[in-house]
C-alpha cells in the first residue's frame, strides 16, 4: 500500500524524480485500491449512522411507552435528522413515529401531516403494498376518521383493500379493512354501502359477529324482517344476550309480541348470569319488556314489569336519579292507553321533579314531560 501511494504521489509531480519510470499497472493498481479503502470507511460511516438511527427509534419508544412524550419527541427529532441522510424510507419510517407521538398528545392534525409525508416517502421508496407502506396508511386512517376527515379516510381503505385483496396478503388484514370502511359507511349514514362491505366480509368468513354486524345495519334501515333473519344466523353460530336482545326488538317492531317476549325472557336470563338483575343490560332488556307487553296492550304485565324496573333503578341509582327519570316516559304512556289520566300525571310529574333536583332543565326529556303535563291538563279541563 505504501509503494502505490508514493508511486502515485509520484506520478503526480510536475517534475519527476531522476531515474523515475512511470508503471502503468501499479497505477490503476494504485486507484483501484484507495478507491476500495475509501468505499471501505464511507461504509463503515452509513453502518455507525444506521446503529445510531436504530438506537435513537429504540430510546424513544421506551420514553413513548413510559408516557414522557417531552421527551421521547427529542430523541426521534434527532433520529429524523440522521434518517435524512440515509434514506427515505427511514426517513418515512421516523415520521411515522413522530406522528404517533402527536397522535398520543392529541395532537391529530399534526399527526394527520405528519403521516401524509410518511406515506408518500415510503409508497415512493418502496412500494405501496410493502409492509411499511401499509401500516403507515392504516394508521393514517384512524387519525382521518379522529379528525373527521371521512372522505380522505375512505380514499385510504379503498386503497388499502384493493391492495390487501390483489396482493393476497394476510386475510385477517383485508377484513379488518372491509369493517372499519363499514363502519365508516355507518358514521355517515351511507348504510348501503355498510351493507355491502359487510356482507363480503361474510362471505369470507361466516361468523356470528359478521352475521350480527350485518343485522345491525338492516335494524339501523328498519328492515325488521331481514334484521331478525341475520340475527337468528347470527344466533347459530353463537349465542349472545345482546344478539337475543336485538332479535327481540326486532321482533316486537313487527309485532311479533309473543316471540319477542320469549326472546327478551331469554336474554335477561343471560344478562341476570353475567351482570344480575341490576346491571346496565339487565335493566335495558327489562325495559324493553316492560314497553313490549305496553305495545301488546297486556297494561297489567306492562305495569308489573315497569313497578319492578323502577324499584330496581332506585335501589341502583336512587330516586331523584336520571337513570330512574330516562325510562318514566314509558310509564306514563302506558297508563295514558288505558286513559289513565291521574296516574299518567303523577309519573309526569316526578319526571320533573327530578330533571330539577338535578339542575338539567336543559334536558329535553324535561321539555317533553312539561309539554305532555300541559296536554294532558288540557284534556282533563275540557
Amino acid at each position: 500500500m505504501v509503494v502505490l501511494a508514493r508511486h502515485l504521489w509520484q506520478a503526480s509531480l510536475p517534475e519527476r524524480p531522476a531515474g523515475y519510470k512511470f508503471n502503468m499497472r501499479l497505477f490503476l493498481a494504485g486507484l483501484i485500491v484507495l478507491n476500495l479503502y475509501l468505499m471501505a470507511h464511507e461504509n463503515a460511516w452509513a453502518v455507525n449512522e444506521k446503529q445510531q438511527w436504530m438506537e435513537l427509534r429504540e430510546k424513544g419508544s421506551r420514553e413513548f411507552k413510559l408516557g414522557n412524550y417531552d421527551n421521547a419527541a427529542e430523541i426521534i427529532q434527532a433520529a429524523l435528522s440522521l434518517a435524512k441522510k440515509l434514506s427515505d424510507d427511514r426517513y418515512a419510517l421516523t415520521l411515522g413515529d413522530l406522528a404517533r407521538i402527536k397522535q398520543a398528545e392529541k395532537q391529530t392534525k399534526q399527526a394527520e401531516t405528519l403521516l401524509e409525508q410518511a406515506l408518500k416517502l415510503s409508497e415512493d421508496s418502496l412500494w405501496p403494498s410493502h409492509p411499511d407502506a401499509l401500516r403507515l396508511r392504516k394508521t393514517l386512517i384512524s387519525v382521518c376518521i379522529t379528525n373527521a376527515n371521512y372522505d380522505r379516510a375512505e380514499i385510504l381503505l379503498k386503497k388499502q383493500i384493493a391492495i390487501l385483496k390483489t396482493d393476497k396478503i394476510e386475510e385477517n388484514e383485508f377484513l379488518e379493512s372491509l369493517a372499519q370502511l363499514a363502519a365508516l359507511y355507518q358514521a355517515t349514514n351511507k348504510l348501503d354501502q355498510a351493507i355491502d362491505c359487510t356482507k363480503a366480509r361474510l362471505a369470507l368468513r361466516s361468523s356470528g359477529s359478521n352475521y350480527f354486524d350485518l343485522a345491525q345495519l338492516y335494524r339501523l334501515k328498519q328492515k325488521w324482517d331481514q334484521a331478525e333473519f341475520y340475527y337468528k344466523e347470527s344466533l347459530k353460530k353463537e349465542q349472545s344476550g345482546l344478539t337475543l336482545y336485538f332479535l327481540a326488538y326486532s321482533c316486537a317492531a313487527q309485532a311479533k309480541y309473543d316471540e319477542a317476549e320469549r326472546i327478551y325472557l331469554q336474554a335477561l336470563a343471560y344478562f341476570k348470569e353475567s351482570e344480575g338483575e341490576s346491571g346496565p343490560q339487565s335493566l335495558n332488556c327489562f325495559e324493553a319488556l316492560a314497553i313490549a307487553y305496553s305495545d301488546a296492550g297486556q297494561y297489567q304485565k306492562a305495569e308489573d314489569s315497569f313497578k319492578k324496573l323502577l324499584a330496581l333503578k332506585e335501589k341502583t341509582y336512587g330516586s331523584s336519579s336520571h337513570e330512574l327519570a330516562a325510562g318514566l316516559p314509558y310509564y306514563a304512556a302506558c297508563f295514558l292507553k288505558q286513559k289513565k289520566m291521574s296516574e299518567a300525571e303523577l309519573v309526569y310529574k316526578q319526571i320533573i321533579a327530578i330533571y330539577e333536583k338535578n339542575r338539567m332543565t336543559a334536558h329535553p326529556n324535561y321539555a317533553a314531560a312539561q309539554a305532555s303535563l300541559a296536554r294532558l291538563k288540557q284534556k282533563t279541563s275540557d
